[in-house]
């Protein structure tokens, strides 16, 4: 009996076809869909009603503004949470950059003010400029239950990554 070696060309290219999709992205999407029909059907961990998630959303973005969002929004999310009696408050946001100052001029409320790169008519003295990051540290301060996320490198320390890749390059 002769053998065939169909078997073995289609099996080849099978693999070979499903191994550039794979190394493409074509399957992300789907392995999102089967990890998000996981969670919804057969998962079997009870939500605890003591845990609330204030997600940024379309609908948030509607009632805020564009993203990203003024530090000052972050310290009064968490002033409100802190009045409302939250145990703990995690902050999934990476802050990693500093937000550029406003200005509150003399003659608006407190609620108003103006982009500190923006050219003002009259003086403008240093006891107007507003630093979000300040209000929002305070917040967190006062509140004392805020968890901010954190970042890092994997990598010893003194090695520098980009160095290594240009060398090896």
């Amino acid at each position: 009996m002769k053998r065939r070696p169909w078997g073995l060309i289609v099996g080849c290219a099978t693999t070979a076809i499903g191994c550039a999709g794979f190394a493409a992205g074509l399957f992300d999407r789907l392995d999102a869909y089967g990890l998000d029909v996981h969670f919804q059907w057969l998962s079997t961990i009870e939500s605890d009603p003591r845990i609330a998630l204030i997600d940024i959303n379309d609908h948030a973005l509607q009632s805020v503004g564009d993203w990203p969002w003024p530090r000052r929004q972050y310290a009064r999310l968490v002033e409100t949470l802190d009045d409302l009696g939250a145990e703990a408050i995690v902050l999934d946001l990476v802050l990693s950059e500093p937000s550029p100052p406003r200005s509150r001029h003399a003659g608006l409320g407190p609620h108003y003010d103006v982009d500190t790169l923006l050219p003002e008519r009259g003086s403008r003295s240093d006891d107007h400029i507003i630093y979000d990051d300040d209000e929002l540290r305070e917040a967190m301060i006062k509140a004392g239950n805020v968890y901010p996320a954190m970042f890092f490198r994997l990598s010893p320390p003194g090695l520098d990554r980009e160095a290594m890749f240009d060398h090896a390059l």
